[in-house]
């Protein structure tokens, strides 16, 4: 009698509902642990491992004991995700300077990236707040109110975020969670740098500073929209340019008004 793991991979995957969540679950998330298996499916242990032996070919455990899918894991669950609409595989290269797995082991923390982001809000409104300096997207401009100082900063991070959103929506991506929301606060670590430049009176070199810090948010960015929407790293760093290009505009025009 043939056994079940001599089936074609769509027998084994689809024929039952257990296996298919499996096979769902390490699409959208990439990488679990088998007690976050366990977790999501509630399955026993042995007949968790009874399932996860069927499903060999697809799925492996990585260097950290996690399990994920494999090169033909990731072929299926890609082509299943297209006919059924489900959230396409993330992107695992990295950016030069920032692994997007960076991003995704945060987002996937909810109570780190929640912690973290509290942090860099906070941090940042108040080192904005006692040098009397307010950011727009991406640009920092002098003499703003203590008011506007402290919530530029927060507002900064909300307008990524929307953007993100934006982005998502048009690319037909997944749906963005908390903890996205919370990792999305990484892309403006860089800012947090400039007001200490401020603070100790330093103003040479001060362009050169927010230039590099500019940069290094965009590289940020462009590891955020790879690991959050599985872009490619070319069109994630395109998506980040974009929006660094778009708030430019947006700040040298209303610094323009302000002076009419």
């Amino acid at each position: 009698m043939p056994s079940v793991k001599d089936a074609s991979a769509e027998v084994r995957v689809l024929g039952h509902p257990v296996r298919k969540r499996l096979v769902e679950l390490l699409g959208e998330k990439q990488s679990l642990s088998f007690s976050q298996l366990r977790e999501e499916t509630g399955l026993p242990v042995g007949t968790l491992y009874y399932h996860l032996d069927v499903l060999s070919d697809l799925i492996a455990q990585n260097h950290d004991k996690k399990y994920e899918l494999t090169k033909e894991g990731v072929k299926f669950y890609t082509e299943m995700a297209q006919k059924e609409g489900l959230p396409l595989p993330k992107q695992t290269k990295s950016t030069s300077l920032v692994p997007a797995w960076v991003v995704t082991r945060v987002s996937t923390r909810i109570a780190f990236s929640a912690l973290l982001f509290i942090i860099i809000a906070g941090l940042g409104s108040y080192l904005y707040s006692i040098t009397r300096h307010g950011i727009l997207l991406m640009n920092i401009y002098p003499n703003a109110s203590i008011y506007e100082s402290l919530i530029s900063f927060p507002l900064a991070l909300i307008s990524f975020y929307t953007y993100s959103i934006i982005v998502g929506a048009i690319a037909g991506r997944r749906v963005i969670t908390i903890g996205s929301f919370f990792s999305s606060s990484l892309v403006y670590t860089p800012f947090i740098i400039v007001p200490f430049a401020f603070l100790l009176h330093i103003s040479a070199g001060l362009d050169i500073l927010l230039i590099v810090m500019q940069l290094i948010s965009i590289i940020i960015g462009s590891a955020y929209f790879s690991s959050q929407f599985g872009f490619r790293l070319e069109r994630a760093l395109l998506l980040q340019l974009i929006y660094f290009v778009v708030s430019t505009i947006i700040f040298f025009l209303l610094m323009y008004q302000q002076q009419i």
